[in-house]
């Protein structure tokens, strides 16, 4: 069966990262990611100020419902990558 991996690492003001969690689901869903974002809240998660994501719509739109306070930015690798298979295509 597969499943997705679900990771949310933090950056803190010094610039340093730390995994905050990792978690499989079923499928890389609206319903997994707000479970998930939740999660985090609930473990203390607090202050976020920004998220950078991959355009994925189901995560995008659970960010906006469990931590709507926070500016979200797409991942500029996956833009990247996303327009070179784009380009490769024709």
């Amino acid at each position: 069966m597969s499943q997705v991996v679900l990771i949310a690492v933090g950056v803190d003001w010094d610039g340093r990262r730390q995994i905050l969690a990792v978690e499989m689901a079923n499928r890389e869903s609206r319903s997994a990611w707000k479970d998930f974002l939740v999660g985090l809240k609930a473990r203390g998660l607090r202050g976020v100020e920004l998220v950078v994501s991959d355009d994925h719509a189901g995560l995008v739109a659970a960010i906006g419902e469990v931590i709507p306070e926070a500016a979200w930015q797409r991942c500029y690798l996956h833009f990247l990558r996303n327009a070179l298979d784009r380009s490769t295509d024709d």
